[in-house]
Order: C-alpha cells, then structure tokens, then sequence
C-alpha cells in the first residue's frame, strides 16, 4: 500500500461524497473548500503544506484524500517521515 496505490479499502469518490456531501470528484477540479467540517479542511491543509509547500495547497488530490482517510479511519499508518524524505528526492 501506498500514496498511488492505496488500499483496495479505499475509495475515493465515496470518502470525498461523505466528507463533502458532492458525488463528483476529479483531482483537478475538485478543492479544499468542498470539504464541509473545518477541522478536515484544516487537516488537509497542514498535510498539504508539510509535504507539498511548493505546491498549489487548493487542491484535493486522491493521494492526499487518502491520507485523510488513513487518519480517519485508521487502518492504514502511513510513515509521514518517508513520505517527505521521498517528496524531496523527487524535487531535489
């Protein structure tokens, strides 16, 4: 399991439905700002600021959705050290 390929658990459009309320979701349309409880949208702010600060942080991708996910529901654990020392390595 990881950020590409998560769990089979996983879905994404129905996590987005339940933390949205919207049964559309494309990663390049869909936004922060759709989520509708505020400490998700915090969540998943700091998530994308930690890991991708030279990124536009207004988007809602799956691999970040299903970060929030993970720490939702708590099956998976994903290893947050890992996952920056392996965005660094892309960008460096």
């Amino acid at each position: 399991t990881s950020l590409f390929q998560p769990t089979p658990a996983f879905d994404v459009r129905e996590f987005w439905y339940s933390i949205t309320g919207l049964e559309f979701y494309d990663s390049s349309q869909s936004v922060q700002t759709s989520i509708v409880h505020n400490v998700l949208k915090i969540a998943l702010k700091i998530i994308f600021n930690i890991i991708y600060a030279h990124i536009e942080t207004t988007k809602a991708g799956k691999a970040e959705i299903f970060l929030l996910w993970s720490m939702i529901i708590g099956s998976y654990r994903p290893h947050f050290g890992d996952i920056i020392i392996r965005r660094f390595h892309r960008v460096i």
